[in-house]
């Protein structure tokens, strides 16, 4: 049992194969809302323009998911991401702020969906941010192997695309992820999905305006790509059960 909101709960587990089927659906989602110019994920190197975007936690929700409970969960809500710092626990698990390692960061509590929305006041085509630490858990019973997988969409539901990580990292990894939409936007979402207990961190947030074209995303990849390692993830148990 855990403690959540002053009240004593049986702890939820989500396996990696429901999360993978929750993240390729929504990619599929985005794959039925049109055939329109979309937005594009890449991974890149570390910012050198842009505006930075200031984080804080209550731009994220913990989504519907169970509570995180691993080593690196504070003591605090275990159902809402932190925001943190280089001094904080969360740094002993190879979360950071890659460009100033004085400021925060946000770390995910161990929590398997988050969802992060920005509102800007002023529109932008590019955003670029830094995930640290993700996908470096090894198979867990109970839980199965983790993941990683995220999509970002703009104020258009049809400016979306999806990114993943397809193996296990090394603990404290650092991916560069920078979304390039097709219209100019003031508001973004982008959510999170892995397997519970794999925390990661997110930071150096920059916001950037490009009058360029974007070309249409290999969105309909990613969803092979997911529907992929669904079906190894299934030969994999069938293994273990033999």
């Amino acid at each position: 049992m855990i403690l959540r909101h002053g009240q004593l709960v049986r702890p939820c587990v989500v396996t990696q194969e429901r999360m993978m089927k929750l993240s390729i659906a929504a990619v599929a989602g985005l794959l039925l809302a049109g055939s329109v110019q979309a937005a594009t994920i890449a991974e890149t190197t570390a910012p050198v323009n842009g505006r930075e975007w200031v984080l804080s936690a209550d731009q994220f929700d913990g989504g519907a998911g169970p509570c995180g409970n691993g080593k690196s969960v504070d003591h605090r809500d275990r159902c809402a991401v932190s925001l943190e710092t280089i001094d904080s626990g969360a740094a002993r698990y190879g979360r950071y702020n890659p460009l100033n390692s004085t400021s925060g960061f946000i770390d995910s509590q161990d929590l398997p969906q988050i969802a992060w929305t920005i509102s800007a006041d002023t529109a932008f085509t590019r955003l670029t941010f830094a995930v640290i630490d993700a996908f470096d858990q090894a198979y867990e019973d109970g839980l199965g192997d983790s993941f990683f997988q995220l999509t970002a969409a703009g104020a258009e539901a049809a400016d979306a695309a999806g990114w993943m990580l397809d193996h296990r990292q090394a603990n404290g990894n650092l991916h560069w992820i920078t979304v390039e939409f097709a219209q100019a936007t003031q508001t973004a979402t982008v959510d999170f999905f892995t397997r519970q207990n794999d925390g990661f961190a997110i930071a150096a947030v920059r916001l950037d305006a490009d009058v360029a074209a974007v070309p249409l995303p290999a969105t309909s990849g990613l969803l092979v790509a997911g529907l992929g390692s669904l079906a190894t993830l299934r030969s994999r148990r069938r293994r273990r059960q033999g």
